[in-house]
């Protein structure tokens, strides 16, 4: 499958109180500026992702495991990123994942906001609402690997 997807910071927060939000735990097994293999726990679900190198348009192939898969997987992981994600429908269609990080990469300011694509022609013409804020899909450092290995930048 071909991931197309934008990565924005955060200027406000919208109203999040009729918005649902799910706790993400991720760790990675393998990082390279070719690929990447993240491990995911996502309430009672366990996923392993295999994510190609790329900048807007990328490959990814993910599948469900068990739970004592991901146990026994997770410690020769590397990295950890825990975050809350908000699902937020947006005007015209589509979904923004607002994520807010905790643990080691919590603050203030530590958010992001992905939308995800159907083709690049869409992601090119996507008209952001007034609470997005810089869009960081190309820079490398705010990639969920790099904040898991390297901090905030």
């Amino acid at each position: 499958m071909i991931e197309i997807e934008k990565k924005y910071l955060v200027r406000s927060i919208p109203d999040l109180s009729v918005v649902q939000f799910v706790q993400i735990e991720q760790s990675y097994l393998c990082i390279s500026d070719e690929r990447e293999v993240r491990l995911r726990k996502q309430c009672d679900k366990c996923f392993i992702t295999v994510k190609s190198g790329g900048i807007l348009e990328r490959g990814e192939w993910e599948s469900e495991i068990s739970k004592e898969s991901y146990e026994s997987l997770f410690p020769s992981s590397i990295g950890s990123v825990i975050k809350d994600r908000y699902r937020i429908n947006l005007p015209g269609g589509g979904i923004a994942e607002l994520d807010i990080y905790r643990g080691n990469l919590e603050g203030p300011d530590h958010l992001t906001v992905e939308v995800e694509f159907s083709c690049k022609e869409e992601a090119i013409v996507f008209e952001k609402p007034n609470w997005f804020g810089k869009d960081i899909t190309d820079d490398a450092r705010y990639k969920n690997k790099n904040l898991a290995m390297n901090g905030w930048p």
